[in-house]
């Protein structure tokens, strides 16, 4: 329950999983303020520091800001994951209206 009484839904930490655009992206939950709540997906890679030590090093590959979300964004993200392809996400975005 939040501050007001309400209840709110908390997805499993495996469907969040469908955030990632490839397998081997991780996840990094940057939520310490409330206000500036980000997801960030990110793609690790290695740097030779010398011939024998690696630096390891995280790229950005996009990050999610949460909002307090309306019933019609979460049915249009639900229906991000449903579709098959890009072009069927391409088609829920063309369709959306133009506030």
């Amino acid at each position: 329950m939040d501050n007001e009484g309400q209840q709110k839904l908390i997805h499993s930490l495996d469907s969040l999983s469908f955030l990632k655009v490839e397998g081997i992206n991780m996840l990094n939950f940057c939520c310490q303020d409330y206000n500036n709540r980000i997801i960030s997906i990110e793609q690790e890679w290695k740097k030779n520091v010398n011939t024998d030590q690696q630096s390891t090093h995280y790229s950005e590959v996009y990050k999610l800001k949460i909002h307090e979300i309306s019933l019609r964004e979460l049915l249009i993200l639900q229906s991000f994951y449903l579709t098959k392809n890009n072009s069927q996400v391409l088609a829920l975005v063309k369709i959306q209206p133009n506030p």
